[in-house]
């Protein structure tokens, strides 16, 4: 996984077999990314407009699996599933770090359990199915 679009990551990682994922903020570096892999991630989720950059993915690029990263909470993780997402990046707000410290590492699964819900329910809003992993 990758901030950013860099080709020759992409190369090298695919002649020794190990998965990749670019990052890609731009139709452009998306359908760059597209080229050589089938699934990158956008870090744009802090950005303004966020909502438009899938829109004009899903229609740049036609089977996109595109992620969304950075700035990814649970009261937003629904959104970039309705809006696009094919997945969802959490950091920070999934691991309290204060809980594991405390020796309660069952914040971070119940954390977790919040975040397949969410993303299960907004799926079943799209598709009628609900399956988490559908996409």
């Amino acid at each position: 996984m990758s901030p950013a679009l860099n080709l020759q990551t992409i190369a090298y990682c695919r002649e020794r077999d190990v998965a990749v994922m670019p990052g890609a903020l731009t139709p452009t570096e998306i359908v760059q990314a597209w080229k050589r892999v089938r699934t990158c991630e956008s870090f744009s989720c802090r950005r303004p407009g966020w909502r438009k950059l899938y829109q004009v993915d899903k229609s740049a690029v036609t089977a996109n699996r595109i992620g969304a990263d950075g700035g990814v909470t649970l009261a937003t993780a629904a959104a970039f599933i309705k809006a696009g997402a094919a997945a969802i990046g959490v950091g920070a707000d999934l691991v309290d770090i204060g809980a594991m410290r405390a020796g309660q590492p069952q914040k971070v699964t119940e954390a977790a359990r919040a975040y397949v819900e969410a993303v299960r329910a907004a799926r079943a809003n799209e598709t009628g199915r609900g399956a988490v992993n559908q996409r």
